[in-house]
């Protein structure tokens, strides 16, 4: 949303007040049902010679598609990333019988996620890998 012509100039100005040290550039291949090609030129449109005056880092949004809940998975992502900083999308969340995420259509497990992405396991991949989570604030 924030590379949309009106919100970018929004955004710009929010990431000079506030000094943001990172701001996203999208780059996803695709998504689950959005053809890649579809993806890629839609994005390419919106971020032609876009600068928020910040660096630009690798971004992973939809690599794992529906399986962010596989700890294997999660293995083979970080074993792709060679940069010192990246930024990994991830969608967890709790369901309650009420809840439809807003209308998200989203088609992976937000629960498995969640417990994969508080678990002992996964802080122990992120450890072997040499891996920390970081805040970009």
């Amino acid at each position: 949303m924030h590379v949309f012509p009106i919100v970018r100039d929004v955004v710009k100005e929010i990431v000079d007040q506030k000094h943001i040290p990172y701001v996203r550039i999208p780059a996803e291949a695709g998504g689950v049902t959005i053809p890649r090609w579809l993806t890629r030129t839609f994005l390419n449109l919106l971020t032609t010679n876009l600068d928020f005056g910040t660096p630009q880092i690798p971004f992973y949004g939809f690599s794992l598609g529906t399986e962010t809940h596989q700890l294997e998975k999660w293995s083979s992502l970080l074993d792709r990333m060679t940069t010192d900083l990246s930024e990994v999308m991830v969608h967890p969340a709790k369901k309650y019988s009420t809840d439809d995420y807003f209308g998200d259509d989203f088609p992976g497990d937000r629960e498995e996620e969640l417990k994969l992405l508080m678990s002992d396991e996964f802080k122990k991949l992120l450890k072997e890998k040499n891996f920390q989570i970081r805040s970009f604030l």
